[in-house]
Formats: C-alpha cells, sequence, structure tokens
C-alpha cells in the first residue's frame, strides 16, 4: 500500500484512499530502461475506514472503480494492469467527496513518462455506512482524462470546490509551470 490520502467524515469516521499492488507485481513496465522495480504506483485503488481514530481499521479493502483512459493500450503490462497514483487530499463540497488522482500510461526515464489527471467523485460515502452501497464514478468522462497543456504529464491533482459549484484542479507538470482545469 503507497501514497495514502486521509479523508475525515462528519461523522467522525476516517477513510483512507491509497494505491495498493495486492498482486505483488515486482516490475513496473517501463519502456525506457529507467527503474523497473518501483512498483508502489499500480494495483488497485484502494480504500478502508476507522470508526475509533485509527486505532483500527476496517477488517475488508474496498475498490474505486478504475477504468481504462485511450493510453492505456501504452501500457506493457497490460491494460488490465493499472498504473496510477495521487497525493492531493480528498475534498468535501455540498455533502459529496472528490478526490484526485493520475492515470499512468507507462513509466520512462524520469518515472512517470506519461499520465492523466482522473477524478473520483462519491455522492454517499459520507453517508452510506455499508461500503457495498458506496457510489464511485472517475470523471471527466470518455478516455482522455485531464491532459497537460503542452507534454506527456500531469501529477499531484489537488482540488478546490469553488462558491459558483464549479471545481477546480490544478497538477504540476514537467514543462516548468503548474496546469489547471475547471469543471
Amino acid at each position: 500500500a503507497s501514497w495514502v490520502m486521509p479523508l475525515m467524515a462528519p461523522s467522525g469516521r476516517a477513510y483512507v484512499f491509497y494505491t495498493y499492488n495486492g498482486a505483488r507485481m515486482t516490475i513496473n513496465g517501463n519502456l525506457s530502461g529507467g527503474r523497473t522495480d518501483r512498483v508502489d504506483t499500480q494495483g488497485d485503488f484502494a480504500y478502508k475506514y476507522s470508526d475509533d481514530g485509527g486505532r483500527t481499521w476496517s477488517a475488508n479493502r474496498f475498490k474505486l472503480p478504475l477504468r481504462n483512459l485511450a493510453f492505456d493500450y501504452k501500457n506493457p503490462l497490460g491494460k488490465n494492469v493499472h498504473l496510477f497514483w495521487g497525493i492531493g487530499k480528498p475534498i468535501i463540497d455540498g455533502g459529496d467527496v472528490f478526490l484526485g488522482a493520475a492515470k499512468i500510461a507507462y513509466f520512462g526515464h524520469g518515472f512517470m513518462a506519461e499520465d492523466r489527471g482522473i477524478v473520483f467523485h462519491s455522492p454517499n460515502v459520507l453517508t452510506e455506512r455499508d461500503p457495498k452501497y458506496h457510489r464511485w464514478e472517475m470523471l471527466p468522462e470518455g478516455d482522455q482524462g485531464l491532459a497537460s497543456v503542452n507534454g506527456p504529464v500531469s501529477d499531484e491533482h489537488n482540488l478546490v470546490a469553488l462558491s459558483d459549484g464549479s471545481l477546480y484542479v490544478m497538477a504540476r507538470t514537467v514543462e516548468g509551470h503548474p496546469v489547471h482545469y475547471y469543471s
């Protein structure tokens, strides 16, 4: 498990969302001679919860619905091995939860050679106690994700809910400046 993003619900329940290499894969599918042993950004987008301030955690692990983007055909491990990560803090807006992450096409020199931003949305994770009834969707719709303006990388997505109901996302690139998106 790696890249944990915590969320404290108004009810006091704590959630943690993270990358989980449950298959224990030992290679990452690097395409250009860089590191192949770093496997902390592949697997399932998982989460657990705690109702006692983090002293104990749910026995079961739950999964967010990662879907493929158009560039997943470049993944040398196959389109069913999800490459992704996220570091931003999940946000609550109007009772809904949003969290950002990056879906990776493949690894290369400099580690992440190409990726796109994604946002997960749940309208009921804060109100539904039983995770088997949690509803999640991966945004934006379609198969492109949030691309950088002039380059292959859009990483470390941080979200802000604006007063007009729109969502603002800022991310880093490898072009020497951040990029941002509005919804």
